[in-house]
């Protein structure tokens, strides 16, 4: 019988996703993505009791947040105008 996945393990998934689409340029589906991903991340972090594994949840949930508010305000700037520009560069941090 399979085990039940962690919320850690989902918030990876969701994240996950939400890098292929962000790559691609889906950005709507990259944020809700994202937002999911942060969401279970969150949740992970509440029931985490390992100190380095708390510090390393922080620490990609502070990374992704600020990817997501990037892509959010990209969001709402174009909502009313058509646009080709992306959001600003992602500074490579989920290439590679």
């Amino acid at each position: 019988m399979a085990t039940k996945p962690s919320a850690l393990d989902k918030g990876i998934e969701y994240i996950t996703q939400a890098v292929d689409h962000d790559v691609k340029a889906r950005y709507a589906d990259a944020y809700k993505a994202y937002m999911m991903g942060l969401d279970y991340m969150l949740l992970a972090l509440k029931w985490e009791k390992n100190p380095k594994v708390n510090t390393m949840i922080r620490s990609k949930i502070s990374e992704y947040l600020d990817r997501t508010e990037t892509i959010k305000r990209f969001l709402d700037s174009t909502a009313n105008q058509t646009s080709t520009h992306k959001p600003s560069d992602h500074n490579g941090w989920y290439r590679g």
